[in-house]
């Protein structure tokens, strides 16, 4: 593996305005990635989400009909627009910095390499594929069924995302995310008498709904 190819692409990478709410900037990251494999020859599959503004890439070796690996990483980050001009990629001795760099430019970039230097016996008995999501960060609210249909063709699927920093810890599972709209409904009272007339205060119930959510594993 060529280091300084590796973290030329990756300041190129890292220095692009890509939050979840930037499709312009993901495009952008799309299209340096769709440039790197058609560099080695890799077959690209580019597919629509049900928000015209935003794409998956489905890349592989052979077939696409079934694949024994898939890798997968996402291209969006969290940061805003403008976080590349306040704090830019730079590397100070073995560390590298800025948006989104661990989360996860290097591994949406992992994957490009190990493609590029698979050996040729990997190569050629396996299927595999490497899929890129342009929206993992809020939920993955466009690309879940495109995500799923190409996944399904998976025997493993393999998320290049950093875990931990101590170079041996591995993720196994993530706990999900799941979005609900609560409504809280009083009696009002006057602040003078609240406590002696019949009342119910929504701000109370809410701070209770608070504390016991937090409880929750």
């Amino acid at each position: 593996m060529d280091i300084n190819k590796y973290l030329m692409q990756l300041e190129k990478l890292v220095n692009i305005d890509c939050g979840s709410h930037n499709p312009e900037g993901i495009k952008k990251v799309m299209d340096y990635l769709v440039e790197w494999y058609k560099e080695i020859n890799w077959n690209i599959k580019i597919h629509d989400t049900n928000d015209s503004r935003y794409k998956v890439l489905e890349i592989y070796n052979h077939d696409d009909k079934h694949y024994d690996v898939m890798f997968i990483g996402h291209l969006d980050t969290v940061f805003p627009d403008g976080t590349v001009d306040k704090r830019p990629f730079k590397k100070e001795g073995d560390i590298c910095y800025g948006p989104g760099v661990n989360d996860m430019k290097n591994g949406v970039l992992a994957m490009l390499h190990i493609a590029e230097n698979m050996d040729k016996d990997t190569f050629d008995k396996l299927n595999i594929c490497m899929c890129y999501n342009p929206d993992e960060e809020i939920g993955s609210r466009y690309s879940k069924e495109v995500l799923d249909q190409i996944g399904s063709k998976a025997d493993k699927i393999f998320v290049m995302e950093s875990s931990q920093d101590d170079g041996k810890a591995h993720v196994f599972n993530r706990k999900g995310k799941v979005n609900y709209d609560l409504s809280f409904h009083g009696i009002g009272a006057h602040a003078g008498f609240m406590f002696e007339t019949e009342n119910a205060s929504a701000i109370e119930e809410a701070g209770r709904y608070i504390v016991e959510i937090s409880k929750l594993k």
